[in-house]
């Protein structure tokens, strides 16, 4: 097997009754394990003690054969949300590989998680990370392991008749190839992951005012939700009853379409889409709109949302014209013009700043962003630039056409 190969716990630094504690306490745990609810569990982690040798280079480990595929992502793919490995040394740094495999016994590096054990680890020597941004994954990917130089981690798990693992040196990099050098049979990787399959996605619909006269605006907000509480890329889609005229939409940095009466947006983080709306002849209008996600969905009856907006005939007294505006962060800056129109409101000063965490061209913040304010209120935008420029550029204001004072007659010649 060489400087990988599997061995048991040695005397060196342990008695007997600290390793049969250690290995019962690993064992207790492993037999608990339960995925969460809508969840599938890929890999295993060892019930005795596998290799653990600290290295100076790069090794990455790829499960390329295990029993009834338990390394792989299973129909219908997911999102991995958390992985677990056990033993190693407290705060070595080790990474997680998600890898697709290709032909020619490759793989393709879909994402790298790195991390460091927790010191001191956890009771029986799991140690547990959960991504802030689950990792989509695909029907077939399968999971690996990464030896950092510096750490000590244990790469193998339980010694099989059925399991290989592919081992090759470097540093693997996302989206780069990887050509195993050399294998090791009969052995299964100290890994395991949680892959959700299932989500449960519902949506709220709002409507404000929920009384205009023809040729009125509305706002109509639709509002994912999600349980478990992981929000997940969604697909909210509308069609507009005959009689609403869709003027301007916004969904954070996901952005919407529209063709004829449908609206489509892409909700990331839970985010709502506003989709203004004009009024046409008197009535009382039913709005339903639908969201989905990749996964699968076990109550598909909350999917829907509807909502109503009566147009009255004869129109209601005009009431006075106010401007309200709206959180228009991440909105790309021409569709902020359009909307601050369609809500009465004016644009005010724009100011072009850096940001690593908004892309270039989207709003970063608008002031006010709330509240009824006069008809005709200048709304300051915020727009960044990206991270590349380091001075705040000011845009002049749009100013209307004034007519000439002077006299007539004094014009210069």
């Amino acid at each position: 097997m060489g400087r990988f190969g599997v061995r048991g716990i040695t005397a060196a630094g342990l008695g007997a009754l600290a390793a049969l504690a250690t290995l019962a306490a690993l064992a207790a745990l492993a037999a608990a394990h339960a995925p969460a609810a809508g969840a599938a569990t890929i890999g295993e982690l060892p019930t005795s003690s596998p290799s653990c040798e600290a290295t100076s280079e790069p090794y990455w480990f790829a499960q390329s054969q295990a029993a009834a595929n338990a390394y792989t992502v299973p129909s219908g793919g997911g999102y991995l949300t958390s992985w677990s490995m056990a033993y190693g040394a407290a705060g070595s740094p080790v990474g997680l590989l998600v890898l697709a495999p290709e032909g020619g016994g490759k793989f393709a590096v879909v994402a790298l998680d790195s991390e460091h054990l927790p010191s001191p680890l956890p009771p029986g020597r799991v140690s547990t990370f959960t991504f802030a941004t689950p990792i989509h994954v695909l029907e077939g990917d399968t999971l690996g392991l990464l030896n950092v130089p510096g750490g000590s981690a244990c790469a193998f798990a339980t010694p099989s008749s059925e399991d290989s693992v592919e081992i090759g040196k470097g540093s693997p990099a996302v989206g780069g190839t990887l050509n195993p050098e050399f294998g090791a049979p009969k052995v299964r990787l100290d890994v395991r992951a949680e892959v959700l399959q299932s989500d449960d996605a519902s949506l709220t619909q709002s409507v404000s005012p929920a009384t205009v006269s023809p040729g009125g605006l509305a706002l109509i907000t639709l509002q994912p939700h999600f349980s478990p509480s992981l929000a997940l890329p969604a697909t909210i889609s509308d069609t507009l009853p005959t009689g609403l005229t869709p003027v301007a939409t916004a969904s954070g940095a996901g952005g919407c379409s529209v063709a004829g009466q449908t609206v489509t947006c892409q909700s990331t983080n839970a985010a709502a889409a506003d989709i203004v709306v004009s009024a046409g002849a008197a009535g009382a209008y039913t709005n339903t709109a639908t969201v989905s996600t990749s996964l699968q969905d076990p109550d598909p009856a909350n999917n829907s949302a509807t909502g109503t907006l009566t147009v009255t005939s004869p129109p209601p007294p005009p009431a006075p014209a106010s401007c309200h505006p709206l959180e228009l962060a991440g909105v790309p800056l021409s569709a902020a013009r359009t909307i601050l129109t369609a809500l009465d409101c004016t644009v005010g000063t724009v100011t072009s700043k850096r940001s690593s965490t908004v892309s270039k061209g989207l709003v970063v913040s608008d002031n006010p962003s709330g509240g009824t304010l006069p008809a005709g209120t200048a709304v300051d935008l915020v727009v960044s630039i990206g991270a590349n420029h380091s001075e705040p550029v000011k845009h002049k204001r749009h100013k209307r056409h004034r007519r000439a004072n002077s006299p007539r007659g004094h014009r210069k010649r």
